[in-house]
């Protein structure tokens, strides 16, 4: 008898092996009707927040349980989201680039940690140690020692290899995979190395290797292309308490960390993917290993603990990692002009979510994703929601207490040292690139990658810009101050700008007069 049961345990001991790799498990069940009155929810929270509108899918096992559009795709309120809607989804592409990477590296082109100059022939950074060394891995868990020096690409007219060129004359702000800082540049950087792989566009590698085998046939990777798509969302900010239009902001050059359009019937397939083994309807995409190894965590943050329910994490390839309320989460959040997206994933629960914005810097999708979470994972409800408007005010109060400290201390009754045509020309820095001074009437104006920003006296030789004029004119630089170095004989030779906060200010030298500057002199 012994014997018998035994061999009948043995057997479904194989049986439940055999199911367990034959076939994706089963996902556990979710608590009864978890989206009960969520609609209602929803639309209150966009009237709450300001935010025209949102689109969401949400995934479990494969299976869809939302895709849906709420309120409208341009803020006059004319247009309503569907899950056809397309946003840029901002940082979430940085998922889609170590994607392609964790193909490459099954096949065998490649090693995820030889030195990056294998595959980008004369590759440096500032820091020969970190040039001889540096991997793909460190480019895109953000150990490479570089702040985000964003200025850099902004409006650039540079190739992705040429941009990728100027990186050895920026200055780092910590020691090669000591801290985690987050950075665009380097995932351009791991872009360009699947360019070289491939031979071909790193936009071409992801609509091979993921648009085309899950069917995302909506995506895309500009601001042109999207804007040629029937439905699509109007990027907006809030301003005096109203929303206005805002300009999109072509990415298209750091598209590899940034560029991708999508819609929430396009991300189904990405969620189910990157929520279940790897595979879509049968079909292999990713081996379960890579999946795996493209989810696990490689570098702290260094974030503290700010609530009980979150636990900080680190970052894996491509997803930031933590605990929420006792599961493991991988998620990121995206911000772009005029929108806001997150992408979430609970792998335990075979949960995938994805939520996108058309309002600038809004904690909307962040929020609604915890409120979801809750639900669908049958855990006690928390007001989310409510506890960050309550915060909202003071919060906004705090933010304008800090940008007034920013403002720093401006010494009176000063004049600038000579006349403003002695101050006009360009300077240039090998990293950055020309900076162009120009006289703009009685004051001045700078020019960086052809934005132009008025600039005002500020004290001694520091001047600082002006909000232009124009309800779709860049304030990137907006307050940006620039000081004007002289020589012993008390010439303008250069001028020192704040280009990235986490390093010493850019010092461009004096181009020789007779070479063009960007601006005009009016």
């Amino acid at each position: 008898m012994r014997r018998r049961r035994l061999a009948l345990s043995l057997l479904i001991v194989l049986a439940l092996s055999v199911t367990a790799v034959g076939q994706a498990p089963v996902p556990a069940p979710l608590p009864k009707d978890p989206l009960a009155g969520w609609d209602e929810f929803v639309n209150k929270a966009l009237v709450d927040w300001k935010v025209p509108g949102v689109a969401i899918a949400v995934v479990h096992g494969g299976e869809i349980l939302l895709l849906k559009g709420y309120g409208w795709r341009d803020p006059e309120g004319t247009l309503p989201v569907t899950p056809k809607t397309l946003f840029p989804v901002g940082s979430a592409t940085k998922a889609f680039t170590t994607f392609v990477m964790g193909q490459l590296a099954e096949e065998g082109k490649l090693d995820w940690n030889a030195p990056i100059a294998r595959y980008i022939p004369g590759f440096r950074l500032k820091d020969p140690f970190a040039s001889e060394r540096i991997n793909a891995v460190d480019l895109v868990t953000h150990r490479s020692g570089l702040p985000r020096h964003d200025a850099l690409w902004f409006h650039t007219t540079l190739s992705r290899a040429e941009l990728v060129a100027r990186l050895r004359w920026l200055d780092p702000s910590k020691d090669f995979r000591t801290d985690f800082q987050y950075s665009n540049l380097t995932y351009v950087v791991a872009g360009l190395a699947v360019e070289k792989i491939v031979e071909t566009s790193w936009e071409e590698a992801v609509r091979a290797r993921v648009f085309g085998p899950l069917g995302m046939t909506s995506s895309s990777f500009s601001v042109q292309d999207l804007r040629k798509a029937p439905d699509f969302a109007i990027p907006s900010e809030e301003r005096d308490g109203k929303l206005h239009r805002m300009e999109f902001r072509d990415v298209t050059i750091v598209g590899p960390a940034l560029a991708i359009n999508s819609c929430a019937a396009d991300l189904v397939p990405w969620l189910s993917v990157q929520a279940g083994d790897g595979s879509l309807h049968g079909r292999r995409i990713v081996s379960e290993a890579t999946l795996a190894d493209l989810h696990r965590p490689r570098m702290e943050t260094g974030a503290p603990r700010t609530e009980a329910e979150v636990v900080p994490g680190g970052y894996a390839l491509g997803w930031f990692t933590d605990t929420y309320r006792g599961f493991q989460r991988l998620y990121h959040g995206a911000s772009v002009d005029g929108f806001s997206a997150v992408v979430v994933l609970i792998p335990e629960k075979k949960l995938g979510m994805a939520l996108l914005a058309n309002r600038n810097g809004t904690l909307l999708p962040s929020l609604l994703a915890r409120h979801l979470t809750d639900r669908l994972l049958g855990l006690a409800p928390r007001e989310w929601n409510a506890e960050r408007l309550a915060q909202r005010d003071p919060s906004r109060e705090a933010g304008r207490e800090a940008a007034s400290r920013r403002a720093g201390v401006r010494r009176a009754g000063t004049k600038p040292a000579h006349p403003l045509e002695e101050y006009t020309g360009g300077y240039e820095d090998p990293g950055y690139g020309v900076l162009g001074i120009a006289k703009d009437g009685d004051r001045l104006s700078m020019t960086y990658n052809g934005i132009t920003t008025p600039m005002e006296h500020w004290h001694d030789e520091t001047w600082s810009g002006v909000k232009p004029v124009g309800a779709d004119a860049d304030d990137t630089f907006e307050n940006f101050r620039i000081t004007f170095l002289a020589d012993g004989t008390g010439g303008v030779t250069a001028v020192a700008a704040p280009m990235e906060p986490a390093v010493a200010d850019v010092v461009f030298r004096r181009r020789p007069r007779g070479v063009p500057a960007p601006g005009r002199t009016k």
